[in-house]
Order: structure tokens, then sequence, then C-alpha cells
């Protein structure tokens, strides 16, 4: 490495990284990604995140498929992410892993028979990768330097196991007992300068999720239909070190059909989710590793037949990310 080279590395490439919010978060829920998920990273990314989730709703909150009418459900969810950026054929790719744990609690009558108004545990893992199709290209550390994002168009698909706690007699419960798969296409597009505190973007997150069956729900077989949503952010840098995103999710599908075990002789359909959810997030840069995401989002109310969505969630979110080069150059630096 020449003089020029290793003079220039820790001015150009330490402090454009530690400025421009380099390592942004990685997905908040198997169902919700949140906003900046699927900005361009540079190869060897690795971002490790932890999520606190209080919420009450009509429905627990490591579920948005399973809403209970007329039940105020009190969720506190804890939930370790996992991101790495290792691309395959030349297309940056990220790898993710999530899992959730915590408590979900009711004062609320539940339907019969029941008897549990509490549940903790381990929740359901979800494992996945999101590949990018157009806009950012396998880049190493000092080719993402001189990256400008334009347009970026990514294919996701995210496997939650029925892994998480769950008894087959009770109506709540932290695991779903049930596979789900979802399939994304989030796509990002900047708009003005690509300069750290001048950056805005509009993300949009298509996405629809294939609900396999649950197959011992008190006594029942539960099929359900796949469960679309549509997940909208707008970004803007407020500094250098921080930004607000405007958020807004659609969700509508998951039709139930209810299907006596004993008898294998239908029982009853329920009404899918039609539902719509405003919030806010706001994220501060710590220092440079360590990432500081503050989100709110309170459910709207629907007049449609089918199940709302009701109620809210604050949920805060600590991001710790590293790169390989980035901590070889602070050591050099150093």
């Amino acid at each position: 490495m020449n003089s020029i080279f290793r003079n220039a590395i820790p001015t150009i490439l330490l402090g454009y990284l530690a400025t421009a919010g380099f390592l942004v978060s990685s997905p908040a829920t198997a169902q919700l990604d949140g906003p900046r998920v699927y900005w361009p990273l540079p190869k060897n990314t690795n971002i490790v995140t932890g999520h606190l989730i209080e919420g009450t709703a009509n429905a627990s909150w490591s579920n948005w498929s399973r809403i209970e009418p007329d039940v105020d459900i009190d969720s506190s969810l804890y939930l370790l992410g996992y991101t790495r950026v290792q691309p395959i054929l030349g297309r940056t790719v990220y790898w993710q892993g999530l899992l959730p744990s915590g408590t979900v609690r009711t004062s609320s009558l539940l339907p019969e028979p029941t008897s549990d108004t509490f549940a903790s545990g381990i929740g359901d893992l979800s494992v996945g990768a999101t590949v990018n199709l157009f806009g950012a290209p396998e880049m190493m550390a000092k080719d993402w330097v001189r990256h400008e994002l334009d347009w970026s168009v990514n294919l996701g698909l995210m496997v939650s196991a029925p892994t998480g706690q769950y008894d087959p007699e009770e109506t709540l419960n932290i695991g779903s007992n049930q596979w789900k798969t979802r399939i994304s296409a989030p796509i990002v597009k900047s708009f003005g300068e690509w300069v750290p505190g001048k950056r805005t973007t509009l993300e949009i997150m298509p996405a629809v999720t294939l609900l396999g069956d649950n197959d011992s729900a008190q006594g029942n077989r539960i099929e359900q239909d796949p469960l679309y949503s549509i997940e909208m952010h707008l970004t803007r840098d407020i500094t250098e070190n921080a930004y607000i995103s405007l958020d807004y999710t659609w969700l509508d599908g998951g039709e139930e059909t209810y299907t006596d075990l004993a008898t294998g002789s239908f029982v009853r359909e329920s009404g899918g989710i039609s539902s719509d959810l405003l919030g806010v997030t706001l994220q501060y840069n710590i220092n440079d590793n360590m990432r500081l995401f503050m989100t709110h989002m309170q459910a709207l109310d629907s007049d449609s037949d089918s199940l709302s969505l009701d109620g809210s969630i604050t949920k805060i979110t600590l991001s710790w990310s590293w790169h390989d080069v980035l901590e070889r150059v602070q050591r050099f630096k150093d």
C-alpha cells in the first residue's frame, strides 16, 4: 500500500462511514421491517440488533395474523436480530435471522375453552435472505464510499418456523404453531443529494405471507389464506447523525377456516385482516458503531367487515454494527 493511499483511507473511509449513518438496521419483526433496512451496504457488514416492543392490541404483536375481536392483549417482546451482508454472483445479499421472546397477557374475557391469561417464552425463529436485483452490486468498502444510491430493487424470502412456546389448549400463545413464508420486494428511491445530513428516500415494500396450517388449536385445525402487506417509509436526514421517518403499513388477508380435528367437519370461518398502521421513527447515531431507533405505530380505524387490527406499539431498538475494514482503519488511525 503506497503512502498516499494509507493517508487517504482514515480520512475518507472512516469519516464517511461514521457520518453516513453507515450501518443502518435489521428487520424489526418477521412481519414488518422498518425504514432504511435495505440501503446498499458493503460486503462483510455485520449488524446485531436488540428490540424492545411494548404494545396493546387485539392481537399479540408476535403473531399479527391471528386477531381476537374485543380482546385487549398486552405484549412485551424482546427480539434479537442479526444481519450479514454476503454477496452472491456479484449482487448484494442481506442474510437475516430473528429470535423473539417475551410475554403476552390479557384481562379480557378470552374465548372458551381457556384458563390462562398470560403466556411467556421463546417465539418463532425466523431466517431469510434478501438479494438486490438492481442498484446495489457487490461492493467492497472502498467501492461503497463512492456509490450514490438512486434506485434499489430487491427480492426477499423470510421463513418463520413453529419453534415458539405454544399450548394447543390455550388461546394466548407466544408461538403460532404454523410455518410462515414471506416473499417481499423492497424498493428504495433516493431524492436530491446523496450527502449525509441531506438524504431523502421513499421506501416501498410489498409482500405476501403464506401461512401454513395450525394443526392443533383447541381441538381444531386452522387453515389461513395468504396475508398481503405494503410497508412504506418516507425518510429524511435531520443532521448527519439522525433521521426521521414517516411510516405507513397496509395489511389485508389471512382469512381462517376451522375444521374439527376429531370429526373432520367444518366448524366456522373467520374474516381476514383489513388494517392500516401509521407511525413515526426517529434514529440517532450514538457513536461509529451504535444506533438508537425509536418507533411508535398506531392502528387506524377500519370500516371493513373484515377483522381490524386495533391498538398501538412503541419500539426501542439498539443496533450494533461493524465491518472488518472499518475496524482496521480505526485501529490504524488510533
